[in-house]
């Protein structure tokens, strides 16, 4: 089965974008607002496609209004975009 063509380059799964905020965080030591902004930007780019770009749309606006990790807003956008929720979890600062 043959996907259709988007003209990206560069497929960016959920799992990656996750990786990226964490290497930006920590070995970069962007603040929230500059992992905001380069996450946008990468969205922008259309070399790139992101798995389920509205969740990550939405995860970074949940990030950028909060004090909640960006993994756990990931995962709380795809469980809204998904008619799915609330997300139990285990984490106290969440």
């Amino acid at each position: 089965m043959q996907e259709a063509d988007t003209g990206a380059l560069v497929f960016v799964p959920l799992t990656v974008t996750i990786e990226l905020e964490w290497v930006l965080r920590t070995q970069y030591q962007f603040s929230r607002s500059e992992i905001v902004r380069a996450l946008i930007s990468l969205l922008e780019t259309e070399e790139l496609e992101f798995q389920d770009e509205a969740s990550v749309e939405l995860a970074l606006h949940l990030f950028d209004e909060s004090s909640v990790e960006f993994a756990d807003c990931l995962h709380a956008s795809v469980g809204t975009m998904a008619g799915r929720g609330p997300l139990l979890t285990f984490d106290r600062k969440a």
